[in-house]
């Protein structure tokens, strides 16, 4: 399991004990070392600040709940104890089911351990655990199951029985997160079934290993019992990938020479020496395999994302203010337990844009957004931006902005919510209406209103009239790098050099310019890669941009702000929903 355990990029940079306390239900990982009786060393600085405290976690204790694990804000996993297995007699075995061979999840992942030992001339199971990953929230063990096979004889009869327990006790609903319930239930049986199977094949090794070199065991040779009789048939079974060696990672991208059609481009021309220079030797010519510039940097995980640029001395860290609530007015905000908590440098709103002669508004159309919502404005949505909190950890300016208190007042008006609701409050531009018109308006009319009951008989030369709405959703972007913006003033706070992850430099340069009342041709936006956009990026990282940018002209210090996932998608919004309602007549 361990070849083909993450992949090559993955296992360049990452360690074990991330990947432990993720506590993906699916991890490949974690039923082995759980079946393996492996436990990790948990460890903290006690309250002298010099001693370091060490405690002992299962790791089959360690998952709690769905991505919860038995791990304090203050401790680290420091490592992960394996006890040795016996030379003889005991059996682990890996099984993984995934929709690829190479770098994807699992859709049932498991690993099985069983410990035999002679009994009364046959083979009895004196230990066995099972755990899985996929079948539940977290990594589990199959104690039921498990306790069927623990002095049992160690035969197909033992485990066809297991199995069956292992149905009842794995018995998923139809609607389980994660669909396929019917076919990992039978993952289960399958791999129970080849676990008996290899075990056999191991002790069929140990038996002529101990006949070969008797020390390996205490028990004679001659005294063994004999290996369980299974049809070679059978044991095709054990003919998995994952005891198959991991090919090294190569790759090969191949291009059709380029087609020419007989034309002018057949006369020959001298070329010009200069022409004659510059090919010389040049690779990338049409035809020709180029690789992407920074292609060995995304394979190896060392291209710089703008989270990863270093920052500059004496750099912010930044927090947004959102409102939690919406449809009522924004009375007062109060920041003095903000204000007061360890490391908090300020605490930016629409007034302190305003205290440096910043324009508040902003728009990749018309300006219908804000950076800061003033006082006294309705709050249109939950997740508005009120304000920034800006400290010298991300923690100090989270924990700030968490103890922000703001007062809305009373909803005065129905919350639009669905197009429907925008269609029956009229909140919508007039400007952007389209038409688009195909035939005479008048009999177009007359058949959309017509009725759509279809009649018990029809004839020949009778209009049938259809009616009915398609609705398509909105859609989150999703990129893998949410919004992130580091800001730094230069020159006495007269230029601004933002490194953003944007697919709009010129809009974000433009409105970073207005809020903070700086000469656009002062401010600099330099982007050099981005984890994705998809059109998410294309407008809605602005208004991330411009906060840092006003904390940053506010403070004359560098300010970073990266948002988390959640906010990201609470405050961008999606790709617009879509709702069509349709007439057709023939």
């Amino acid at each position: 399991m361990l070849r083909w355990f993450a992949s090559s990029q993955i296992r360049n940079v990452a360690c074990l004990g991330g990947n432990l306390v993720t506590a993906s239900p699916i991890s490949d990982m974690n039923p082995m070392l759980a079946a393996m009786g492996g436990k990790l060393i948990i460890s903290s600085i006690g309250d002298d600040n010099k001693t370091v405290i060490n405690r002992a976690v299962a790791v089959s204790d360690f998952f709690l709940k769905y991505r919860t694990v038995d791990l304090k804000p203050t401790e680290l996993v420091e490592r992960v104890e394996v006890p040795v297995m016996n030379e003889v007699f005991e059996y682990l075995r890996p099984f993984k089911q995934a929709r690829r061979r190479e770098d994807d999840i699992s859709i049932v992942t498991s690993g099985m351990r069983i410990r035999l030992a002679p009994e009364n001339g046959k083979w009895t199971i004196k230990d066995a655990v099972l755990a899985f990953g996929g079948m539940a929230p977290t990594t589990v063990l199959a104690t039921k199951t498990a306790a069927v096979l623990v002095e049992s004889e160690f035969c197909y009869e033992t485990f066809s029985e297991a199995i069956e327990v292992a149905l009842e006790e794995f018995a998923l609903p139809y609607n389980v997160p994660g669909g396929q319930a019917a076919f990992r239930i039978t993952l289960v049986a399958s791999f129970l079934r080849k676990f008996y199977f290899s075990s056999v094949a191991d002790l069929k090794e140990d038996l002529e290993s101990i006949m070969n070199n008797p020390s390996l065991s205490t028990v004679p040779y001659d005294e063994l019992p004999p290996c369980p009789a299974v049809d070679e048939k059978e044991m095709s079974c054990l003919n998995t990938f994952i005891d198959a060696k991991k090919p090294s990672i190569s790759g090969t991208q191949k291009y059709p020479p380029p087609k020419v059609a007989s034309g002018l481009e057949d006369t020959k021309y001298e070329k010009p020496k200069t022409a004659e220079a510059a090919a010389a030797g040049k690779d990338g010519a049409v035809g020709k395999a180029s690789p992407h510039q920074s292609g060995p940097l995304h394979c190896t995980g060392e291209a710089l994302y703008n989270d990863d640029i270093p920052l500059p001395p004496n750099t912010l860290q930044a927090c947004l203010v959102l409102s939690t609530d919406c449809g009522g007015i924004f009375k007062s905000i109060d920041m003095e337990a903000a204000l007061a908590t360890p490391g908090v440098f300020a605490v930016y709103t629409h007034e302190d844009l305003l205290s440096i002669g910043g324009d508040n508004e902003l728009g990749p159309i018309i300006h219908d957004e804000i950076v800061f919502l003033p006082l006294g404005e309705k709050v249109r949505t939950i997740g508005q931006v009120l304000g920034i909190v800006v400290a010298e950890s991300l923690e100090s300016a989270e924990l700030g902005a968490r103890l922000v208190n703001v007062e809305y007042g009373e909803k005065t008006e129905k919350v639009v919510v669905s197009i429907e609701d925008a269609i029956e409050a009229k909140s919508f531009y007039d400007f952007s209406i389209h038409r688009i018109e195909r035939g005479d308006p008048k009999v177009i009319e007359s058949l959309a209103s017509a009725s759509t009951d279809a009649p018990s008989t029809l004839s020949i030369g009778d209009v049938v009239n259809v009616s009915g709405s398609f609705r398509s959703p909105g859609q989150e972007h999703f990129y893998l790098e949410t919004n992130s913006t580091l800001v730094v003033p230069s020159e006495s706070d007269t230029n601004l050099t933002i490194y953003s992850s944007t697919q709009a430099p010129t809009k974000t340069q433009n409105y970073c310019a207005s809020a903070t009342n700086t000469p656009a041709s002062k401010v600099v936006v330099r982007m050099k890669r981005m984890g994705g956009g998809f059109g998410g990026k294309e407008t809605r990282s602005v208004f991330i941009s411009c906060a840092a940018a006003v904390a940053a002209k506010l403070s004359s210090r560098p300010v970073r702000l990266t948002i988390a996932r959640d906010v990201d998608m609470s405050t961008t919004g999606t790709r617009h929903a879509f709702l069509a309602n349709y007439s057709a007549s023939a």
